[in-house]
């Protein structure tokens, strides 16, 4: 696992950590500003957003951050480009126009202040980065048996660009398939990867698709999506029309079993099992509002779960399971 340069901290678990701030639309503006400064005020330094979070409100928010801490030095900010709002004219275009993308990172700058530590491609993992004949309606995923020209594509014209021109210091990509993003950045010279969904007590897509990629290049890898889009908090009522799998079922079953029996609310089982897990640079935890963060600190600093805890989340895996697999695109 490759290290990329972030704000000192003594803190071993705040190194580890990352502040996402895609659920700040869900209350109003203050609210939102109030939920990021408490990650900080917790010791919280890296900050992740994207251009697509609240219609730009996450930049916003963050630009204010930036402003009020007056140390640009003591955060690491990382952004995403992409994601046009398919009611744009045009918009499938724009993912293939380099200068719509330089304008896209022309925003980031603007809206946070300077020049960003980290610079990603929004859900690399879909074909449309990479593939001038991407159908008008709905997104297709990176397939196995397309060739794509990947390094010549117009995002990495305009991402290579930044880093060179000191606009952003590193470059990355993300995505919520693990088998579709360990072959994007199998292909591309990007210097981290963040995959979503694909790391937890169920899903182990990561693992078995990306990580070894991941090692292979030298990558810094940041996992995201920990709680499944909220169904370990809600195990005996998950989303079964997302997950339709039967085995998934019934891991989310023994889950459920195995939380009630815990005395653990979801958030805490799931937040304490993943400091145990390896091969991570950088967890990245998400809050809608302030008391959200209070508690997830307060969780995570009891440390990891006991050893048969552990071990009981764990015997629930499904190695290379992606959730997103089968979900249309």
């Amino acid at each position: 696992m490759s290290s990329i340069e972030l704000p000192n901290t003594d803190d071993p678990l705040l190194t580890r950590l990352a502040f996402g701030v895609g659920r700040l639309h869900k209350h109003d503006l203050g609210t939102a500003y109030r939920t990021v400064r408490t990650a900080y005020d917790h010791g919280i330094r890296h900050f992740d957003t994207s251009v697509y979070y609240g219609f730009g409100l996450g930049q916003t928010v963050l630009g204010q951050l930036i402003a009020d801490v007056g140390d640009r030095d003591a955060l690491f900010i990382s952004t995403k480009i992409g994601h046009f709002q398919k009611e744009f004219p045009g918009a499938k275009k724009l993912y293939r126009n380099e200068e719509a993308l330089w304008g896209l990172v022309h925003e980031c700058y603007r809206q946070l202040r300077g020049p960003i530590d980290l610079l990603q491609i929004h859900e690399a993992d879909l074909s449309v980065w990479w593939d001038s004949s991407e159908p008008e309606e709905g997104h297709r995923f990176v397939q196995a048996d397309v060739e794509y020209e990947f390094r010549p594509a117009p995002v990495m014209r305009a991402i290579e660009r930044a880093r060179e021109s000191g606009v952003c210091r590193y470059i990355g990509a993300t995505g919520n398939t693990s088998e579709a993003l360990s072959r994007v950045v199998s292909a591309i010279d990007v210097d981290t990867v963040m995959c979503a969904y694909n790391l937890d007590p169920i899903f182990r897509g990561a693992q078995t698709n990306l990580l070894p990629v991941v090692r292979e290049r030298g990558l810094f890898y940041l996992s995201a999506g920990l709680l499944q889009g909220g169904s370990y908090v809600r195990p005996r009522n998950f989303d079964r029309w997302f997950h339709r799998d039967e085995r998934i079922v019934e891991r989310f079953t023994r889950y459920a079993e195995i939380q009630e029996a815990s005395g653990l609310t979801g958030a805490e089982l799931v937040s304490r099992w993943m400091l145990s897990v390896p091969d991570v640079g950088c967890w990245v935890l998400g809050a809608s509002h302030p008391d959200q963060v209070d508690e997830t600190m307060r969780v995570l600093r009891k440390g990891p779960l006991p050893a048969d805890l552990q071990a009981a989340l764990d015997a629930l895996a499904l190695p290379g399971v992606d959730p997103f697999s089968s979900f249309p695109g």
